[in-house]
Parts: C-alpha cells; sequence; structure tokens
C-alpha cells in the first residue's frame, strides 16, 4: 500500500537528508519550515499547518476514527493487516508465562492475539500484556472489546 502512497508523499512533503538504508525503504522525512511571518509551520495531510498544531491534528484523528480504526485497516490493506499480526505472534513463540509490552497497542488487536496464542498453544493463563497508547480512545476500544 505505501508504494501506491510514496508518489504522493513525495510531492505533499519536503525530503530531508535521509541515511541510504532507509532510502531503499522508502523512508521520506517531512521537515518544518518558516512561513513569510516567521511561524514554524509543516505538513498535516495536504495542508500546511503551524508546527505547534499538529500534535493535536494527530491526536485528534485517531480520537475520532478509534471505534472503526480495525475496519479501516481491513480497508486500506485489504485484511492483510490481520495476516501479519498473526504472523508476528506465531514468529514470537512466546513461551508460557511471557510478558508482553505493546506500545501504541491502538485498539489492542495485537494484546488480544498474544494472549488468544498462549491461551490456545501453550494452554496458559499466566502469561500477562502492558499495553501502552498516547491515545485513551483507542486504549478505551481495546478496552471494550
Amino acid at each position: 500500500m505505501f508504494c501506491l502512497l510514496k508518489p504522493l508523499l513525495a510531492r505533499a512533503a519536503p525530503r530531508a537528508r535521509v541515511p541510504a538504508f532507509a532510502r531503499g525503504l522508502g523512508v521520506s522525512v517531512v521537515q518544518s519550515q518558516r512561513n513569510d511571518s516567521g511561524d514554524t509551520t509543516t505538513h498535516f495531510g495536504f495542508k500546511t499547518v503551524p508546527a505547534d498544531m499538529k500534535e493535536s491534528l494527530v491526536r485528534g484523528v485517531f480520537s475520532s476514527v478509534a471505534s472503526s480504526y480495525d475496519v479501516m485497516n481491513d480497508a486500506m490493506s485489504l485484511g492483510v493487516h490481520r495476516l501479519w499480526k498473526d504472523h508476528l505472534i506465531h514468529k514470537m513463540a512466546p513461551p508460557p508465562g511471557a510478558k508482553l509490552l505493546d506500545v501504541a497497542g491502538g485498539t489492542g488487536d495485537i494484546a488480544q492475539r498474544f494472549l488468544e496464542y498462549q491461551d490456545k498453544v501453550n494452554g496458559d493463563s499466566t502469561s500477562s500484556v502492558h499495553m501502552v497508547d498516547i491515545n485513551p480512545e483507542m486504549l478505551a476500544e481495546g478496552e471494550r472489546r
């Protein structure tokens, strides 16, 4: 999916100096800029916004989509994101009693897969997950499930 978006991203955001290995992965970095009045601006989608507003705008987007986040991932990846997450857990092959720290855990789908794996594969109910996310609405959605 990123391959399809890369040309759009390249036009929408100025590129900064990126290490060669990262360029091979299609990574680009958005730089902040100063506008005519001297204020620092950056890109948010196809808009230029004050740099100090970007964090709250990003937070707002994730807050507003929390309840439909996984459905959106299904649509954007044609369901492949579920296969990736299943593959991740099976490659981890966590042993019984394992503890998982899920940083940026979102709606908890990886945490849920981890606990299901422990239950079904290891017959283990002692494993635990600590999930952290900057967005309380995403965490609430995971807890609801």
